[in-house]
């Protein structure tokens, strides 16, 4: 995106330190790629609790202990465990859509020295 700066029409960019198209820094690509995938391990995690919850509430909440209503749905109510069980999938699906690792930035070629000869 170009702004102009004057009534000659000369433009300028408006972002100048992207001007010169080099690649980002290889700390700032790490960084990025870090939490990206803190994001989706997180993301995993929460699934996989997601699912030991429908696996084990039914173990949880025995009729002779006294469990929290919302554990007793889970162990009993078959649409919430369907649910649970699509919603779980889902967010691996998402996860691994949405925080896939950033592409690495291209490494810097050595240049041909000008004295050699080659196709």
């Amino acid at each position: 995106m170009r702004v102009v700066n004057g009534p000659t029409g000369e433009s300028r960019r408006r972002f100048p330190d992207r001007s010169s198209g080099a690649a980002p820094s290889r700390l700032r690509w790490l960084v990025r790629a870090f939490f990206q995938r803190v994001l989706f391990w997180l993301a995993c995690a929460v699934s996989a609790g997601l699912l030991a919850l429908v696996a084990f509430a039914p173990l949880l909440a025995s009729p002779t202990r006294l469990a929290p209503r919302w554990l007793d749905l889970f162990a009993h109510d078959a649409a919430v465990r369907r649910t649970a069980v699509a919603s779980a999938l889902g967010l691996v699906v998402t996860a691994s859509i949405f925080f896939r690792t950033p592409p690495r930035p291209p490494a810097k070629r050595k240049r041909d020295r000008p004295d050699t000869v080659g196709a």
